[in-house]
């Protein structure tokens, strides 16, 4: 499976002669002729066709490059795509029982920025209560222990 190549810059000679003509009056004033017939547009253009060849060779990385740049990055191994999975813990006030029974196949809704996610478990579950006995932090090489201030039946991470 290749990886697919992005386009890294879509700017052309054209663009780049434009960008380059008006910077003229900020290196020098006294630069008045703007034909194509004057050396240094000549000289100008020449630079824009040169750069133009490097931003066409950049767009033309191969996959044995996209592999390089991935281990410099200290991406060793490329895996397959599966599918997520995430731990989850039932809330159901409603219910005054101990356990309950989720078959395989259940499907689950998660919000996530807005959007509705949906999980399927992948084996039958027995949902056992559970409450947060501690809950710790870490930062700065520091632990914390933050259970006091929280819900004991709720904990946002983040």
């Amino acid at each position: 499976m290749s990886i697919p190549s992005p386009n890294l810059d879509d700017t052309d000679f054209e663009q780049l002669v434009e960008e380059a003509k008006k910077k003229i009056n900020v290196y020098s004033k006294t630069w008045t002729d703007y034909n194509v017939s004057d050396p240094g547009i000549t000289l100008l253009e020449l630079f824009a066709w040169l750069a133009e060849m490097q931003i066409y060779s950049i767009n033309l990385i191969s996959n044995k490059n996209h592999l390089k740049y991935l281990k410099l990055l200290g991406i060793k191994n490329l895996l397959p795509a599966i599918s997520s999975t995430l731990d989850i813990n039932f809330y159901r006030k409603e219910l005054d029982i101990n356990s309950y029974y989720i078959k395989k196949g259940t499907v689950i809704a998660a919000s996530l920025q807005n959007k509705l996610v949906l999980f399927e478990t992948d084996d039958d579950l027995y949902s056992i209560p559970t409450e947060i006995e501690k809950v710790i932090t870490y930062s700065n090489f520091i632990f914390t222990d933050v259970t006091e201030s929280l819900d004991k039946n709720y904990f946002y991470p983040f």
